[in-house]
């Protein structure tokens, strides 16, 4: 099954972004890393061909972003044959490298070549040209073989066969060698100098072979692996000389004669991908900022009432977990102590006991600060980003405590970012109060703070998950709110939007409140919150 929040694609990247040390980027048309950043093109991000291609897309990425020195591979770039060998080991030693921290992306990896082998995008190549053979040949040995990639060994097979044919048996022989020392290396330098040994293996036989001396017009069979005579289909079609030694055709090769980059191959599937789904709308994950600490006065103005609600509250929830017997009139169990009761009518002689369970929830508030926050209330005189601030803060300060409740508050937007975090779970109330004075900023992005309290609600390990959005107006992109709320509500999460004044939240949340006289906020607040915690 295909879950709506766990396997959407934003989850998944911002997850591979946290666990790899990467920033991840889902718009556009265009899949690329610039060294820092990883961008997936925005396409279906429920259709799990699309998705798997971008994991394992992904994952290689990340290890290039931790592993690959960018300067070296540019040095590189300007032979097409060092260039073409270099991205052949350096892939190898990077997805090798990220594998030791995170075996995962072995099968990760292996079912995006599992997905290009099916769809023909990675075969045997037609061209029999040299160049493209040595690279065939090496990137479906290594992978095959020193990265356990066994969809590609039937493709290794068939190259082998093919290559031996041209290329001489001392210098495959040799060459293997070369390819099997490569599973040790530590950096792309060593990489550099692995592709470096094979330019200079080539170079080696290819002077020998121009000092052996041969009949004119007759070419050593040792230089080109065949006879005089061998079909031109065994030469390089491009070439101005036919009977040009298979060695010096390697080493001359421009960059017609290489496919492109096995991973480019990758980026052009999701590029295309997109190109059928221009429009779509651009899932990226918020990378939450911390909110900046404001007034700490604001704790003083939100503990008094908040000790006296947070009391009422935990008292409340106790009582529902009370698991006590009760008297009842029948039943199963009697209740000895009270038969000398009967006689003087009672009938509940019998004992009852209900099984009751902590709440288990956990709770993500999401509290609008954008510009329009900034309007005066005209029954207090008080600013909307203020009260805002107070009652958000006496519900954390109410909720902390509480057994089977985790509690966390963000603000949207952020002074940079999308989200900014005040509370993380389990963080103490009191001493993150100051970054509950946040001042008014900004748009509405209400879809991507919906998506962060997501993934923030998905990670926490209580059952219950309970999403409480509080603003005052209409998000910045209608669309992409709606698709958020529509994933929490057919994942399990309760939602609640509370409008200040606004009846917007009528139009998108499944659950909602209109608060129209702002001195009710924060018992309205501890209201729905009290009977979310206390409704089984």
């Amino acid at each position: 099954m295909n879950h709506p929040l766990k396997n959407a694609l934003p989850i998944v990247a911002a997850a591979y972004g946290e666990k790899f040390g990467v920033k991840v980027l889902i718009q556009g048309q265009d899949a690329y890393t610039d060294g820092e950043n990883i961008v997936i093109p925005a396409a279906n991000p429920d259709d799990p061909r699309f998705q798997q291609v971008a994991w394992g897309y992904l994952a290689h990425e990340a290890a290039h972003i931790r592993h690959t020195d960018f300067d070296v591979v540019a040095a590189a770039a300007s032979r097409p044959l060092r260039k073409a060998l270099l991205n052949i080991i350096e892939d190898i030693r990077i997805e090798a490298a990220l594998a030791q921290d995170y075996p995962g992306t072995r099968r990760t990896i292996h079912e995006v070549l599992r997905y290009m082998v099916d769809h023909q995008q990675l075969r045997v190549p037609t061209d029999n040209h040299p160049a493209t053979l040595l690279q065939s040949w090496l990137l479906f040995r290594l992978r095959s073989r020193l990265l356990g990639q066994s969809i590609l060994e039937p493709l290794y097979l068939v190259v082998d066969a093919q290559f031996s044919t041209q290329l001489p048996a001392d210098v495959l022989s040799r060459l293997t060698v070369i390819a099997d020392a490569i599973q040790g290396l530590a950096s792309t330098a060593d990489a550099l100098q692995s592709a470096d040994a094979i330019i200079q293996l080539f170079e080696e036989f290819k002077e020998d072979a121009e000092q052996v001396p041969r009949p004119a017009g007759q070419h050593d069979a040792r230089a080109i692996g065949n006879e005089p005579g061998s079909s031109s289909a065994d030469q390089d079609p491009s070439s101005s000389d036919l009977n040009e030694p298979v060695l010096q055709q390697i080493l001359s090769a421009g960059e017609g004669a290489f496919n492109a980059d096995l991973f480019t191959q990758v980026a052009t599937l999701l590029q295309a991908e997109a190109q059928q789904h221009q429009g779509a709308t651009a899932f990226n994950m918020p990378r939450p900022e911390l909110a900046q600490p404001g007034d700490p006065a604001i704790l003083q103005r939100a503990a008094g009432e908040s000790a006296r609600v947070r009391a009422r509250l935990k008292g409340l929830v106790q009582s529902s977990q009370d698991n006590r017997p009760h008297a009842k009139q029948q039943g199963r169990q009697v209740a000895h102590n009270r038969l000398a009761r009967s006689q003087t009518g009672e009938s509940r002689l019998f004992l009852t006991r209900s099984n009751r369970v902590a709440p288990n929830a956990a709770v993500h508030l999401l509290v609008d600060v954008s510009g329009s926050m900034a309007k005066t209330s005209t029954d207090s005189g008080r600013k909307y980003y203020q009260i805002a601030n107070e009652a958000a803060l006496a519900l954390a300060l109410a909720l902390e405590g509480i057994p089977g409740v985790s509690t966390a508050v963000s603000f949207f937007p952020g002074c940079v970012e999308d989200v900014a975090m005040a509370l993380r779970p389990r963080q103490s109330v009191r001493r993150e109060a100051a970054r509950f004075a946040q001042s008014p900023r900004g748009c509405t992005p209400l879809a991507s703070a919906m998506w962060f309290a997501a993934h923030d609600l998905l990670r926490q390990k209580e059952k219950r998950k309970l999403m409480i959005v509080l603003t005052d107006g209409e998000p910045d992109d209608w669309n992409a709110a709606h698709d958020i709320v529509n994933r929490c509500q057919r994942s399990g999460f309760e939602l609640l939007g509370i409008g200040i004044q606004t009846r917007s939240v009528e139009r998108f949340f499944p659950s909602s409140l209109v608060i129209n006289d702002l001195k009710d906020l924060k018992r309205e607040l501890f209201n729905v919150t009290k009977n979310l915690l206390l409704t089984p």
